[in-house]
């Protein structure tokens, strides 16, 4: 399928869908992807125990302030639930 097709058919103006594919990712979308990692260090090093209100006290003691909240969106992106 070429792109001509593919935007008549998402009903998308080509020029949108070009400027899309060459929008950059964002500055929050890059830090939410380190602390993802971050987070799943933390969580199979505690055996999987810690959820976000632990995982968040452990990356404030590492230096990296996050809401809790933040951390438990991020937890439940990764598919991670405590037990």
């Amino acid at each position: 399928m070429n792109s001509h097709h593919a935007c008549q058919t998402l009903q998308v103006s080509r020029s949108g869908f070009y400027a899309y594919l060459k929008r950059r990712l964002s500055s929050k979308h890059v830090e939410n992807e380190a602390l993802k990692e971050m987070i799943k260090d933390i969580f199979y090093e505690h055996k999987e125990r810690y959820g976000s209100v632990r995982i968040t006290q452990e990356l404030c003691r590492r230096g990296i302030h996050v809401n809790h909240k933040r951390v438990g969106r991020l937890l439940h992106q990764l598919g991670l639930y405590a037990k």
